[in-house]
């Protein structure tokens, strides 16, 4: 059809309604006797806006009642009020209306091709799909949570201890020999071993600096711990409290300028490995711990080894709520050199403190035997890590530290199934499409990447919906966290616009961090303005750590430039 029969057509009134009536019903005869009618009917309308043809239908404000446009993440559809299009009307309706809309794109005048340059008042609505458990490794790569690495560096050398090799190239081995747990973070040893008697000169002061700055190029964010002793044998050397205060204050500024890297400060410092046991010398430990905390950006933790290490504080000092642990011994049973103990008076302010702020921990070496011969139940310390928030853990303990050839506890726990009864009958807390693939059939884990994907946070979005009108979008969801914990370490979640881009024209934050505790359902909304509206814009979901690395949400959706694509408007 040319256009000069299309502007003969619509010349007036009454020859702009006949054709257009007879269109009307055409849809709904198809609709209301064939699902693929009922499907075709609704590519036609939303290829060419219905919604306008009905209102010429209606001239002069008739309603246009009985239709109600619902739109998911991929294309905007029509449904009736007796119900929302399901999966497979979706899929048909699709498919149809690219074929549908290109012949009708092909011979539609300019004049009604400018209607679709406006975005109409429209109520957008999805479930939003769950990523399936075949999927789950594309989640390794969230800031904040998860499998940790064991770095050190002598800061008089910037080498590694007791080494001639660059810290950094060490880092670098370390990173690929574990590539296939996709670390996101490093607990960083910094030995002042060599100015034990004397202050920090410019040197130290910059192979820190140098240190601080390859983590920052690898998105790498580091549970940073300062310590002077390591020798087991031999003649002990380490500072006085006096020196040790001096150095605190001098790296106070250096680590306030790498806050954006930095998870955790390890209060370290006193004694072997900085565990606060075993110092060649006496130290004031409420001295040396208030000077940690003053040193530590506002808004980050503090971990010590044991919960009676926090006590050393004053029960009225505030710093008390910023004061969180690290367990170095877990074996999945409650030991003496666990941080807290159930019969402890400590350990309800311990459990308090572990759901509110970041917890890490470390296994023993694999090569030690002390505990039960070296073995170690893994769905002990699943429990462990579950029931006390742990957000990250060692991947270097005891699983292949010592090479390809010797197996260790972590390696063992990659042979223990894990399906649905398994995980229900231990009580761990799981999303359900974890145990599903891409088509919604069951499949089995192991406990080795159950612990590896639940460690910190894993956070479902579902049931979303935006309401558009004029230059303001009103967008609501639900989030529910499978986590071990909530991810402290993150910064916003945000609902986003971006232009068709990427680039991020609106922003709003949508809910605390310490909101999203582990098995809760949070539902979030908010509403957004922008000068104008066009189609092919994004509304999403932001989520981000201080130095804005992003994470993906557990959704089965695009993942474009930081945002989770919730809705293509």
């Amino acid at each position: 059809m040319n256009r000069q029969r299309w502007s003969s057509i619509y010349a007036g009134q009454e020859s702009r309604m006949l054709p257009t009536v007879w269109i009307v019903l055409l849809i709904f005869t198809l609709m209301l006797f064939l699902p693929l009618g009922r499907s075709l009917a609704l590519s036609i309308s939303s290829a060419t806006n219905l919604t306008l043809i009905a209102a010429n239908v209606g001239a002069k404000g008739e309603s246009s009642a009985g239709l109600n446009w619902v739109a998911d993440s991929h294309t905007r559809v029509l449904a009736l009020e007796d119900g929302v299009i399901d999966q497979s009307e979706r899929e048909a309706t699709m498919s149809t209306e690219r074929t549908v809309g290109k012949m009708i794109a092909e011979t539609t005048p300019d004049s009604l091709r400018t209607i679709e340059e406006h975005l109409p008042a429209v109520c957008y609505a999805d479930r939003l799909k769950p990523l399936p458990g075949t999927k789950s490794e594309e989640l390794l790569h969230n800031p904040n949570r998860g499998f940790r690495l064991e770095l050190n560096m002598d800061i008089a050398t910037g080498n590694l201890l007791e080494s001639v090799m660059d810290a950094r190239q060490y880092a670098l081995t370390q990173i690929k020999y574990y590539e296939d747990e996709a670390p996101q973070l490093a607990q960083v040893y910094i030995y002042l071993t060599q100015y034990s008697a004397k202050d920090l000169d410019d040197r130290a002061l910059i192979n820190l600096q140098d240190y601080f700055a390859f983590f920052r190029k690898q998105n790498m964010q580091i549970l940073l711990r300062f310590a002077y002793e390591y020798q087991e044998t031999g003649p002990k050397i380490g500072p006085t409290t006096e020196q040790m205060l001096r150095h605190i204050e001098q790296l106070r500024d250096i680590v306030a300028q790498n806050n954006d890297i930095i998870h955790v400060i390890q209060a370290g410092f006193i004694g072997m490995w900085g565990e606060w046991h075993n110092a060649k010398y006496e130290h004031d430990k409420r001295q040396v711990l208030e000077a940690i905390i003053d040193m530590t950006p506002p808004d980050k933790v503090v971990q010590v080894r044991l919960a009676s290490y926090k006590d050393v504080l004053r029960k009225d000092d505030l710093r008390r709520d910023r004061v969180s642990y690290h367990d170095d011994y877990l074996v999945g049973v409650d030991h003496a050199w666990s941080t807290a103990l159930p019969a402890s008076p400590l350990y309800a302010m311990y459990i308090t403190d572990c759901r509110n702020m970041l917890v890490d921990g470390e296994m023993p070496w694999g090569k030690d035997k002390y505990f039960n011969n070296g073995v170690i139940d893994g769905v002990g310390v699943a429990k462990r890590l579950m029931n006390h928030y742990f957000s990250t853990m060692s991947i270097v303990h005891n699983y292949k530290e010592s090479g390809p050839f010797i197996t260790h506890n972590m390696q063992e726990w990659k042979k223990i199934i894990v399906d649905a009864a398994f995980l229900d009958d231990n009580e761990f807390r799981y999303a359900p499409a974890w145990l599903k693939d891409s088509d919604g059939n069951p499949i089995t884990r192991s406990l080795f990447e159950y612990i590896r994907d639940y460690l910190g946070y894993y956070i479902e979005a579902h049931n979303a919906k935006a309401d558009v009108s004029g230059n303001q979008v009103e967008v609501s969801l639900e989030l529910t966290n499978y986590g071990f914990s909530a991810p402290h370490g993150m910064s916003k979640l945000e609902v986003v616009i971006t232009d068709e881009q990427g680039s991020v024209i609106c922003a709003k934050p949508v809910c605390h961090m310490a909101d999203l505790q582990p098995g809760k359902v949070v539902s979030v909304s908010t509403t957004l303005t922008v000068c104008e509206l066009q189609r092919g814009y994004i509304v999403g979901i932001r989520f981000a750590n201080q130095g804005g690395v992003t994470a993906k949400l557990a959704n089965d959706t695009e993942y474009v430039n930081g945002v989770n694509v919730v809705f293509v408007l």
